[in-house]
């Protein structure tokens, strides 16, 4: 019986018109010389850009190739009959994106994009003095209002900006109109699609980046809130590591832990799989009471759902983040209430009330 343990995978390096080279400078990445990468897959199902394990024993494996094999080891209770359920990615936005929407599950499924619709979240690993990011629209927009602007080319007069800084986190569920700004670098945790509807490109004339209008309005929400910035939770379960929920749906859960000092915990076993991925420092990730593995700076390690016990060993100044399929009141709801935190904050991990999925598990 093959027995499986962390894992990690080749890095996926994606050149786009808007990318730049802070990947290499900020995360080490590996990337081409003389091209501007705008993105780095680093755990991928796709069938076009399949992620392959470079961990002994298993050199060459694809994910896909693990969940036909070990589907029940590798993703414990997460939805995998339709291939890993998650994609994650650093973005470093040089330039500024097109401003996109993506389609929920419904929609993709009927329009045939696809088994997932494509919630997302963003953390901010750097954003330059004075960044912004778009997320929605202003108040008072309307369908007719977006039809309007599109016509005039105007569409950023009504476009909804934020401004980020290292370490904010942005809930993006599907119908959320958004766009990346420029010189920003973030990290992306999102459902394993990647139907992008271009609604506004700035005006690029470019024949591969076709715009998708009919089809954006059809989806986009145009309801304002100022919720799309989420307020990190503190969680008080280790002593000495800062360990925060930074987002909760029903896709995925982000959590973060940072330390401060040399010290070990001890990670909650999920009915999931789990991820790591390292934004600064070094960890060492002890498994099963019989082996480790060593994970640095721009590393993302795919943690099986069989494993019974996870110990880390962070030194002084690591920092990572963690994210799994959740069971909602397991995993979040109730840690959380058995640390005295309010179902208001619980709340709020979840964005939006329209959009929240924490809502009716706390009524």
């Amino acid at each position: 019986m093959t027995t499986l343990h962390p894992l990690q995978f080749k890095s996926i390096y994606k050149e786009k018109v808007w990318g730049g080279r802070n990947l290499a400078k900020l995360l080490f990445k590996d990337i081409p010389n003389n091209r501007l990468i705008g993105e780095s897959w680093e755990l991928s199902g796709f069938a076009r850009d399949m992620s392959v394990a470079t961990t002994p024993p298993f050199q060459g494996w694809t994910l896909e190739q693990f969940i036909d094999k070990h589907a029940a080891d590798l993703c414990g209770e997460a939805p995998c009959e339709h291939g890993f359920p998650l994609l994650y990615k650093f973005i470093d936005a040089h330039d500024k994106l097109s401003v996109q929407v993506h389609p929920n599950d419904e929609q993709a499924r009927a329009c045939g994009w696809g088994n997932f619709g494509k919630t997302e979240c963003w953390y901010v690993v750097s954003a330059a003095p004075g960044a912004q990011i778009i997320v929605g629209f202003n108040k008072g927009v309307t369908p007719d209002t977006v039809i309007e602007h599109i016509k005039r080319s105007s569409l950023e007069e009504i476009l909804n900006c934020l401004p980020i800084s290292a370490g904010d986190v942005l809930f993006i569920p599907a119908g959320s109109v958004h766009a990346i700004l420029g010189d920003t670098v973030l990290y992306e945790v999102q459902q394993s699609s990647d139907t992008t509807l271009r609604i506004y490109d700035w005006g690029r004339n470019d024949p591969g980046r076709k715009l998708h209008i009919d089809d954006s309005l059809e989806i986009a929400r145009t309801d304002y809130h100022d919720q799309h910035k989420i307020v990190p939770v503190i969680s008080t379960d280790f002593s000495g590591v800062h360990h925060h929920y930074r987002v909760a749906c029903r896709y995925f859960v982000l959590e973060e832990y940072s330390f401060p000092t040399t010290i070990d915990c001890t990670l909650t076993i999920k009915n999931s799989f789990q991820v790591i991925t390292m934004l600064w420092g070094t960890i060492t990730i002890f498994y099963n009471s019989e082996g480790s593995h060593i994970a640095h700076e721009g590393d993302t390690i795919l943690l099986p759902a069989e494993l019974d016990r996870i110990d880390i060993q962070g030194k002084a100044g690591s920092h990572f983040l963690l994210s799994y399929v959740p069971d909602l009141p397991r995993d979040v709801i109730t840690p959380l209430q058995r640390q005295g935190v309010s179902a208001e904050t619980i709340t709020a991990l979840g964005g939006h009330a329209a959009t929240n999925d924490l809502i009716p598990l706390l009524s």
